[in-house]
Order: structure tokens, then sequence, then C-alpha cells
């Protein structure tokens, strides 16, 4: 059976390392996000998965989307959510059952089981990120400047990498 496709709620994410005894990510958003991205992207290629990242596009401008070799990021237009983008996407696809949702969200959770797809928890798959990045420690498991300055261009001038 093909693994299963992660769809994650990206700001759900974020909040949940944050909370968690995991935080190290700093406050500024933009270097946040893209210290997530650099984790996903490695657990991305270590268990061989393709994530879909999504972004409400609220907070700050961004490129409507992008992809590297294993993350696809999806930042939604300023009328809709990163719910919405998920019910859409889970509603759409057409084997929802090789699907999992990572979302804090209960009402995202019980549309998408309904669906056919799996449902977890943005606070159990940061236990599962973490356990999967043993480096997370150390200093070299964050972005360095220039990973940095790569995803803050991205995000400032919504250009593709």
């Amino acid at each position: 059976m093909r693994p299963r496709e992660l769809i994650i709620d990206g700001y759900n994410l974020l909040h949940a390392i944050r909370k968690s005894a995991f935080s190290r990510l700093p406050h500024d958003l933009l270097r946040a996000r893209g210290e997530l991205l650099a984790l996903l992207e490695r657990y991305a290629y270590d268990e061989k998965r393709r994530l879909i990242v999504v972004f409400d596009n609220k907070l700050t401008p961004a490129p409507e989307s992008y992809s590297t070799a294993r993350i696809r990021v999806e930042f939604t237009n300023p009328s809709q959510n990163a719910d919405e983008w998920v019910r859409a996407y889970v509603e759409s696809h057409a084997h929802p059952f090789l699907l999992t949702v990572v979302s804090s969200d209960i009402e995202i959770a019980r549309f998408v089981k309904a669906m056919g797809a799996l449902p977890l928890r943005s606070e159990e798959f940061a236990i599962e990120l973490f356990g999967q990045a043993k480096d997370v420690e150390k200093p070299d498991a964050l972005l360095n400047d220039a990973e940095v300055q790569k995803w803050a261009k991205i995000f400032e001038m919504g250009r593709k990498p």
C-alpha cells in the first residue's frame, strides 16, 4: 500500500510545537515558519512521504503555493482559512483513504474521518516529528542563515524557490 499523503495545517502544528516541550522555534513568524518547513522537509525525506502544508494567508503576505521535492506548501487566499482548504482538498481527492490530515481542529478531524481519511492531532504529530528529528537539540538541526534567507525571500517576495 502507498504511504499516506500528509496534509498539515501549518499554523496548528506550529502552535502545538510552541506549546510543547520541544519548542525551540523562534517567536518571529517568518523564521518559525521556515524552521518548521525545514523540519518537515527532513521528516518527509527520511520517511519517504509527500506532505502538503497549508497556511492561512491572513497573517503575512505569501505566495499562493510552491513545492520542493517532497513538500507542497499552500497559502490560502485571504478569504479562505486552512480548514476550508483542507475540507475542499479531502472532499475532491479521488482516494481520501490515502490521506492523513494533521490538525488540532475537532471539526476537521470529524470531517476527514467521515470522508475516509485519517485524522491526526497536531500535538501527536509533533511528538512523531521530534522523535524522528533526533538531532533537533543540536544547532545544525535548525536553519542556517542561508536557509533562513531563502525562506524569508520566498515569503516576503512571493516567488518560487
